[in-house]
């Protein structure tokens, strides 16, 4: 029971972070102090030919980081600016500081991003779909849940009223063949590609 109330926790969270347009907390900082890596950086650091594309909302958990063949290619970002030189010459550059690998600066603006990179458009493509079946199905999942918890609670409580629970007793089978149709849509992914499903 604590996992889907943290995904209902996380979703609510994921919803205020959309309304909000990401976390804010002040300015662009001095770059000298950050140890951020610049778009150029996060899309050269595989060593390989990489396409990389940012979402400037990211979906799933925060945390998450998908690998695929030795390289992340999906993980959350902080994603800030940050101002070097003085004068005319003062320039302003974005940075990016993985969710996992540290904290934001203290006096940045920063926001949430999510990175996606791949050997190829249909590499990005692919890990895109994965990145929104996973929070899809846990969507599903939660919402599934929630229909048959309330509908048992709801069966419990009648008092005799027999279309309250006929009515029940549907919400939770349809609710139980979502889940199976998840489950198979998962197993039809997997079968397809094995790699679809490693983190």
């Amino acid at each position: 029971m604590k996992k889907p109330l943290r995904k209902i926790i996380f979703t609510l969270s994921l919803f205020s972070l959309f309304l909000l347009g990401g976390i804010a907390t002040a300015d662009a900082v001095d770059c000298r102090g950050t140890h951020g890596k610049s778009f150029e950086q996060l899309a050269s650091e595989t060593g390989a030919t990489t396409v990389i594309m940012e979402i400037t909302e990211p979906m799933g958990s925060f945390d998450q980081t998908i690998t695929s063949g030795g390289i992340d290619v999906s993980a959350v970002y902080w994603k800030f600016n940050c101002e070097s030189g003085t004068g005319d010459k003062k320039t302003t550059e974005t940075y990016y500081v993985g969710y996992n690998a540290g904290s934001c600066p203290a006096d940045a603006t920063c926001t949430l991003v999510q990175i996606i990179r791949g050997t190829s458009g249909t590499g990005i493509l692919k890990t895109y779909i994965a990145v929104i079946y996973r929070w899809a199905a846990g969507i599903v999942g939660i919402i599934a849940v929630l229909v048959i918890v309330i509908s048992g609670i709801q069966i419990s409580m009648d008092q005799g009223g027999g279309e309250s629970i006929g009515a029940a007793k549907t919400r939770i089978m349809q609710s139980l063949s979502g889940l199976v149709v998840l489950f198979l849509s998962a197993l039809i992914l997997y079968t397809i590609n094995p790699t679809f499903f490693q983190k």
